[in-house]
């Protein structure tokens, strides 16, 4: 717990704390049963992804050469690092039209259609809050995500906290899990928003306690989900740009920080 090595430990209030160029505020304080909060808030400044806090593609890929999502059969981008740019104090996950090697399921040699990115975090937490502030690309063909999974390597339960599909004003928020017997179930909620999401930032925010989340659009809760499935182990979280039909290359998902609470927070987590 409150495995924060490369993170200056303040109070409520106090200084932050900076990994190459990356600023982070790191707090300390206690809830009403006295037990201490971990809230962190990492922001993109600098000129290039800091491998302390980030991973280019799924944690037990190496960075060196790249990946998908094998599950979605649809998906036309392979993931590099290259795409992964961090430029006017936000991260940058790029989408090029280009012929990418990569893999498919099986390991034979495949040629993909784009070259995406993506990051893993190094950190991963159990219950609290998670709020990303970002901007979509709202294109077609465009599939950008936040979301979060076991930090044991297990695909499920799932947090997706964001998806879009294309559209200025609509996403998408979802909980994935396995039942009992085996079969996958799902609750979600299509949020549609009176203001395009693809102009200006906006915040996609998840509150997750033992019974209960919570989903926010601009701290507006869009979707309250209790019931079974609500995960019960540390995730981490992902952000990537999934490409899915006809997208124009150079199409952008921008992501300008990351904020966590958390009384049960760890950085450079046992999942790698």
């Amino acid at each position: 717990m409150f495995g924060l090595p490369h993170l200056e430990r303040t109070l409520k209030g106090g200084r932050g704390a900076c990994i190459a160029g990356m600023a982070i505020a790191a707090a300390i304080s206690t809830t009403s049963c006295g037990a201490p909060v971990t809230e962190v808030t990492i922001s993109f400044g600098g000129s290039h992804v800091n491998a302390a806090l980030w991973h280019p593609c799924y944690p037990a890929v190496s960075a060196q050469g790249g990946c998908t999502s094998f599950g979605n059969p649809n998906e036309r981008e392979w993931y590099v690092a290259s795409q992964d740019v961090v430029s006017r104090g936000a991260l940058e996950l790029v989408a090029v039209r280009r012929a990418t090697a990569g893999l498919s399921a099986d390991g034979s040699a495949k040629l993909y259609d784009y070259a995406s990115g993506m990051v893993t975090s190094h950190f991963s937490f159990l219950y609290g809050r998670i709020a990303i502030v970002a901007r979509i690309p709202a294109r077609p063909g465009t599939w950008p995500a936040l979301w979060l999974l076991p930090a044991d390597a297990r695909s499920q339960p799932e947090i997706d906290i964001m998806e879009n599909w294309g559209k200025p004003n609509q996403v998408q928020c979802t909980l994935h899990w396995m039942s009992k017997n085996n079969t996958e179930q799902s609750a979600s909620e299509v949020v549609t928003t009176a203001t395009s999401l693809a102009a200006g930032w906006h915040s996609y925010s998840v509150d997750w306690t033992p019974r209960v989340l919570t989903w926010s659009v601009d701290n507006k809760v869009v979707f309250r989900y209790k019931g079974p499935g609500v995960p019960n182990t540390p995730t981490y979280l992902i952000a990537n740009l999934a490409i899915d039909g006809e997208a124009a290359t150079g199409t952008t998902f921008f992501i300008k920080s990351v904020s966590v609470r958390s009384s049960d927070f760890h950085l450079n987590g046992t999942y790698r």
